[in-house]
C-alpha cells in the first residue's frame, strides 16, 4: 500500500500579467539554462514590468524588441548627458519616466544585472546573432563566450560551422558506416578531432582557433584565386585611371576620348554608388567586380575608403612585418596579371606604408603585371606607370612608353614630379635609379 505524503502548497490568484511576471521570474531561476534562454528570460521579465505603459508597448513587436529599444533610447541619451551634449525636452521625459524604473527592475532580477551592461553585451547575442546560431546555442546548452565564438565561426566559415555542430551520429545513420566520417573541409588534422566531441565541452578559445584556421585557410584560397583580366568599359576606365591620380587631359588622349568626357566620368558618383551598395549588402569584391565590370582592385580602393593603411593590410589579410625577406613566389593573384617576374603585393604594400603616405604619387617606370598601380589602388596612393607592353583595353592605366638606356627622358609633360619612385628590373644587379623623384627605390624583378 503507498504512502503518500503531503506536499505544502500556496495558492495564488492573479491575473494574466502577474502570472505572466511570476512564471519569467521562474524560468530564470532554473539551472540549466543556456546563454540565449537567459537573456530571453531576463528580457522577457523587464517586458512584463513595464508593457502596461502606453508609451513603452508600441516600441516593437516582441519582448526582447522592446527592450531593446527602450535601453537604446535611454543609453543614447545617457551617453549624451555625459559628454555634454544638448538633449531635446522629449528625450528628457522619456529618461526621467523609464529610469529610475528599469534601474529598480534589473536590481530585483533573481541575479541582479546593471541594464546597461545587459544592453551592450547580453542583447546582441538574443537579437543579432542568426537563429541557427541561437538554436545550436540552447540545444547545446552554451555560455555567452561559446556563443560568440561560434557566431564569429559561422560568420567565417559555414562549412566548419556545418561540420562542429553536427553530431557524428547523423552520419553514421545516414550512410550505415561507423568506420569513416565526412569529408572535411578544416584547415588541419587537430580540427578532424573537434568531430568527435560534443560541442558544449569545446571552450570558446578552441571554438576560435578553428574559425582563425578557417579564415586563414579561406584568406589563402582567396588570394591564389587568380584575377582574370577584362575588357572595362570606357566609364570604369575613366574612373580606374583618374583614382591613379592621372590628369584629365592624359586620361583623355590615352583613351581617345574628348576632353569633356574625360571629365564627365572622372569621379562617376553613379558607379561609385552602386558599388558600395553591393559591398554594403555583402557582395564580395570579385562578384562585385565582375557585376560592375570593374578590376578588382578598383573595387578594393572604394571597399578600404576611410580605412587607415593598418586596417586596409588587416582587411587584405596582410601581415604588416617589419623585415625584408620575401617569398617571391607567394605572391597575391589578387593584385597584379600572371606575369614574368611577378613581385608580391605585399612588398610595393610594405614600401607604400613605409615611404609614403596617402594622396602621394608613385611613379613606376617598368609597371609590367601592374602589380604597383593595383596596389597603389588599394592603398589610397596615386601611381604613374608606364610599360613597353600596350594593353589599353585591359590594362588603360599602363601608358605605352618605351625607355632608352642612353637618354631617360621624362615621360610626361609638366613640372609634377612623383613622391616615389619604384624602380624594378629584370635580372642581374639592381641598377641605379636615375630619375629624379623625392624617394627613389631600386630593386629586382625575378625574370624566368
Amino acid at each position: 500500500m503507498l504512502r503518500w505524503k503531503p506536499l505544502p502548497a500556496r495558492l495564488f490568484i492573479v491575473d494574466d500579467l502577474q502570472a505572466r511576471r511570476m512564471s519569467a521570474a521562474e524560468n530564470l531561476q532554473r539551472e540549466d539554462l543556456s546563454a540565449i534562454e537567459t537573456i530571453d528570460g531576463i528580457a522577457d521579465i523587464v517586458d512584463a514590468e513595464l508593457i502596461e505603459d502606453i508609451e513603452y508597448l508600441p516600441m516593437g513587436e516582441r519582448p526582447a524588441e522592446r527592450v531593446k529599444a527602450l535601453l537604446g533610447s535611454l543609453d543614447s541619451i545617457r551617453s549624451s548627458q555625459e559628454r555634454g551634449s544638448e538633449v531635446s525636452t522629449q528625450s528628457k521625459a522619456l529618461f526621467h519616466k523609464f529610469m529610475e524604473q528599469v534601474e529598480q527592475i534589473f536590481k530585483n532580477l533573481p541575479k541582479p544585472l546593471e541594464w546597461r551592461s545587459f544592453f551592450n553585451n547580453d542583447l546582441p547575442l538574443l537579437m543579432d546573432f542568426c537563429e541557427e546560431v541561437q538554436e545550436v546555442s540552447i540545444l547545446h546548452h552554451l555560455n555567452k563566450s561559446q556563443t560568440r565564438a561560434l557566431a564569429k565561426l559561422k560568420e567565417t566559415s559555414e562549412d566548419e560551422f556545418q561540420r562542429i555542430v553536427t553530431p557524428v551520429c547523423s552520419f553514421e545513420h545516414s550512410t550505415g558506416r561507423q568506420d569513416e566520417t565526412p569529408a572535411l573541409s578544416g584547415v588541419d588534422q587537430v580540427d578532424h578531432d573537434f568531430h568527435k566531441i560534443n560541442i558544449s565541452d569545446l571552450s570558446a578559445r578552441e571554438i576560435e582557433e578553428i574559425a582563425d584556421k578557417a579564415a586563414k585557410k579561406e584568406a589563402l584560397i582567396e588570394r591564389n584565386r587568380p584575377r582574370r583580366s577584362q575588357s572595362l568599359s570606357l566609364e570604369a576606365k575613366i574612373l580606374l585611371i583618374n583614382r591613379l591620380g592621372i590628369p584629365v587631359d592624359r586620361i583623355a588622349a590615352r583613351l581617345k576620348v574628348n576632353r569633356k568626357t574625360a571629365y564627365n566620368y572622372s569621379d562617376n558618383p553613379r558607379l561609385v554608388q552602386s558599388i558600395r551598395d553591393l559591398l554594403d549588402r555583402g557582395v564580395s569584391v570579385p562578384e562585385v567586380a565582375k557585376k560592375q565590370g570593374c578590376p578588382e582592385p578598383l573595387v578594393w580602393s572604394i571597399a578600404l575608403e576611410g580605412k587607415s593603411d593598418r586596417e586596409r593590410f588587416e582587411s587584405l589579410n596582410w601581415g604588416l612585418r617589419t623585415w625584408d625577406y620575401w617569398y617571391f613566389n607567394d605572391v597575391d593573384k589578387r593584385f597584379g596579371d600572371d606575369w614574368p617576374g611577378r613581385i608580391p603585393a605585399q612588398l610595393v604594400a610594405h614600401t607604400l606604408f613605409y615611404f609614403t603616405r596617402e594622396g602621394d604619387l608613385v611613379f613606376d617606370p617598368m609597371a609590367g603585371g601592374g602589380v604597383v598601380p593595383d596596389t597603389c589602388l588599394a592603398f589610397n596612393r596615386k601611381c604613374w606607370s608606364f610599360d613597353i607592353v600596350d594593353r589599353p583595353e585591359t590594362r588603360p592605366e599602363i601608358e605605352d612608353f618605351r625607355w632608352t638606356p642612353q637618354d631617360l627622358l621624362w615621360p610626361v609633360k609638366g613640372k609634377e614630379k612623383p613622391d616615389l619612385i619604384l624602380a624594378y628590373v629584370a635580372g642581374g644587379n639592381p641598377r641605379r635609379t636615375q630619375l629624379r623623384g623625392k624617394r627613389a627605390i631600386s630593386g629586382w624583378k625575378l625574370g624566368n
